[in-house]
């Protein structure tokens, strides 16, 4: 470049002075030329800073956009979060519901699970569940029918809900509500499987469904081992695939059986049955009577 050239917008390099002239020199004197002194632009009343343009508000106070925006997504989560409060059992109820619970299962209450349930239940696990934290690992409840398995897990699962999305909302609004628990009665999607197998497109709803229970991040599998039992059933090559993709993930697991350690291993399989239960172990609930021949 020679003397005589000029840089930007009709801005000369600085002259008079000693030795090579810094690039910041020249862009500063290239903003100056196309956009003004900004020591002279208004400040804005939040961050302080100087802005080509400020947002009246309406009430005394001017703020650059980036301050308005923030203001307005404000507002926004104060009504937000007033709505959520003040609806919160109504929506915690609906969130359950989504996610799979049945009318009886959302009776269920914490102060109702049998002490001997209680007492065979993982403390580490069940204490972070009634603090409205994801345990990395969950677990089964192995026994008879009729004892109070489900009633156990889906009181523990509704107070787990209750505590977490309680303890998000002033933060997150309605995004507090945002899915992450899937109950899946198994013999029901089983049955809902096979039937779809049946029909055209069927095979990709199936795996659909697999695949939402695969990085569901809380998945609780009631009644495994109550279904319709079929030899070389591909609902079972399914469920292996399921439960290898969230021991891979680390994603935690509960479920209901009535079935034996030796007779869930010879029914899906070892490895998918260690698999399942080597992060996730299964209970033995003993002592124990049929409750529901009681009432």
């Amino acid at each position: 470049m020679s003397e005589g050239d000029s840089v930007g917008a009709g801005v000369d390099v600085p002259r008079g002075t000693s030795g090579p002239v810094s690039i910041g020199e020249v862009a500063g004197e290239v903003l100056k030329g196309l956009v003004g002194d900004t020591a002279n632009w208004p400040e804005c009343g939040v961050c302080r800073g100087r802005f080509s343009r400020l947002i009246d508000m309406g009430d005394g106070r001017a703020m650059c956009p980036g301050c308005a925006r923030s203001e307005a997504d404000a507002a926004r989560l104060t009504v937000e979060v007033q709505e959520m409060v003040a609806r919160f059992d109504q929506r915690l109820n609906r969130w359950l519901r989504r996610a799979g619970l049945s009318d009886r299962e959302m009776d269920a209450e914490v102060f109702g699970i049998p002490d001997t349930i209680v007492e065979a239940m993982p403390a580490r696990t069940v204490r972070a569940m009634l603090a409205g934290q994801i345990p990395v690992k969950g677990f089964g409840l192995r026994g008879t029918a009729g004892i109070g398995k489900t009633f156990a897990i889906a009181a523990l699962v509704k107070k787990m809900a209750r505590e977490k999305i309680a303890g998000e909302i002033q933060a997150a609004g309605r995004r507090a509500f945002d899915p992450w628990l899937t109950w899946a009665a198994w013999p029901a999607i089983a049955n809902r499987m096979r039937v779809a197998s049946l029909r055209d497109g069927g095979l990709e709803d199936c795996t659909r469904i697999m695949d939402a229970m695969a990085t569901s991040p809380v998945l609780v599998i009631d009644d495994l081992g109550a279904e319709r039992a079929k030899a070389e059933d591909w609902v079972g090559s399914l469920l292996d695939l399921m439960v290898d993709a969230r021991y891979k993930d680390r994603r935690p697991t509960w479920y209901t059986t009535h079935l034996k350690a030796e007779e869930m291993a010879e029914r899906y399989g070892v490895r998918m049955f260690s698999r399942l239960t080597g992060d996730n172990p299964m209970i033995e609930v003993r002592g124990l009577k049929d409750q529901r021949k009681q009432t």
